[in-house]
């Protein structure tokens, strides 16, 4: 067996993507500099010497610092943060910060100029500070993470893009002039790459990685029939003609099999229901994890290969998009920031004589890579573990839920689930 290989070099097909991601991020605060550049003499004619003509270059020069206070800021707390809030959300910021920003100032040279103008461009170049250091608390360990084996050449790529969004916000800054459009031109520019980059974070595909036992079926080619393999299970939500250029990647490294086709949504979800058949003898486990570093890959692929059954199946999920996107404290699940992977051990098989011995296996392969895990999980993932484990599932939103249970059930009649007990005695109370 090979060595593991990093998390990128399994997930293969995203790493491009995010490469685009961290050099867009990385363009876009150098294009910030020129654009801040563009405009600072206009803001200072137009707006800063109405409000206080003596001021006016000590405003400009104030509000211009803003952009570096902001981005001290962020790359002082991003940075220790990075990893706690995940490097997507910190690129997201980034662009929000950049497009909110951008509005802001806009808006304020387009209104009546007072006393709150100022503040107003204060306000917008300080967002696009926060967003020029959270770009650079989040891209850079992100492509030294994806590239581990090539990092400085990938880096120096990377830091390329930050002159040149220079060199093209002063040469659009230049053709503006010739123009003679109107300056707040260049928060549009600004604002644009902001926008890409959050489309790019935001939307995309969903993956898994399932090692299975290639079926003996007549698609299956022969000499892979019966052999372990990995299979990508990939799901595009959107138009079909983006869907194949998504997914080219992928298909680009040549699998034995391709079964990606378009398909209804409610076809989608039937495919495992012919691998399912009534009857079949079941025993699942799974887990969310922070992290799959290659240790715990490489503990995986050994444990569980090859399965005790072929009908076995194991799934690795990375979790992100609407999970991330909701805040912790708005769901009564307490795992949201902190789960990035869902690993399924889906044991089965057809003789119930093998039943002690194929529930020993799955457990053995959940214990092994158990110590990756984090302790809060999605309630449908657990089995007869004990009060503790549904108290870990909730986190500090537990004791909220207790006070529910004691509102709506303080009898705990619905009780043969993962339960939250009530703090009573059982008694309903007396009115």
């Amino acid at each position: 067996m090979s060595e593991p290989r990093t998390i990128a070099a399994h997930a293969g097909l995203n790493r491009r993507r995010l490469f685009l991601i961290a050099n867009l991020s990385i363009f876009m605060i150098g294009l910030g500099f020129a654009i801040r550049a563009n405009i600072a003499g206009d803001i200072q004619t137009e707006l800063f010497n109405e409000l206080d003509l003596a001021r006016s270059g000590t405003m400009i020069g104030e509000v211009l610092g803003a952009t570096f206070i902001g981005f001290a800021l962020t790359l002082l707390f991003g940075s220790a943060l990075v990893d706690h809030l995940g490097m997507k959300r910190v690129l997201l910021f980034s662009a929000l910060g950049f497009i909110i920003g951008s509005a802001i100032v806009l808006t304020a040279s387009l209104l009546p100029v007072d006393a709150s103008t100022y503040w107003w461009i204060y306000a917008g170049f300080l967002l696009t500070g926060l967003g020029w250091g959270a770009v650079e608390a989040g891209s850079n360990p992100m492509v030294t993470a994806l590239y581990p084996e090539q990092k400085t050449h990938r880096l120096n790529i990377l830091h390329a893009w930050w002159p040149a969004g220079i060199v093209v916000g002063g040469l659009l800054g230049i053709v503006l002039g010739v123009l003679d459009v109107a300056w707040q031109w260049n928060l549009l520019i600004l604002a644009v790459p902001g926008v890409l980059l959050a489309g790019l974070g935001l939307f995309g595909m969903t993956l898994a990685a399932a090692l299975i036992t290639a079926p003996p079926e007549p698609f299956v080619p022969e000499p892979v029939r019966g052999q372990p393999v990995m299979g990508i299970v990939v799901c595009y939500t959107g138009k079909p003609e983006e869907g194949e250029r998504a997914i080219k990647p992928l298909l680009d490294l040549n699998p034995v099999l391709r079964m990606v086709a378009p398909m209804p949504y409610v076809a989608v979800q039937g495919l495992l229901e012919a691998a399912n058949p009534p009857g079949m003898q079941q025993y699942w486990k799974a887990e969310m994890y922070p992290q799959l570093p290659d240790e715990a890959l490489g503990t995986l692929i050994q444990e569980a290969t090859p399965p005790l059954s072929p009908l076995t199946a194991i799934l690795v999920q990375p979790l992100g998009g609407q999970v991330h996107r909701v805040p912790d404290d708005a769901t009564a699940m307490g795992w949201r920031a902190s789960a990035n992977w869902a690993l399924h051990i889906l044991g089965a098989w057809e003789d119930p004589a093998q039943n002690e011995e194929q529930i020993a296996w799955v457990r053995s392969v959940a214990e092994a890579i158990h110590r990756w895990a984090q302790k809060g999980t999605y309630l449908n993932y657990l089995m007869d573990e004990g009060e503790q484990r549904v108290k870990d599932s909730f986190g500090p939103h537990y004791e909220r839920m207790v006070e529910l249970k004691n509102k709506y059930d303080p009898t705990n009649f619905f009780r043969l689930n993962q339960n939250i007990k009530p703090t009573g005695n059982g008694a309903r109370p007396t009115r």
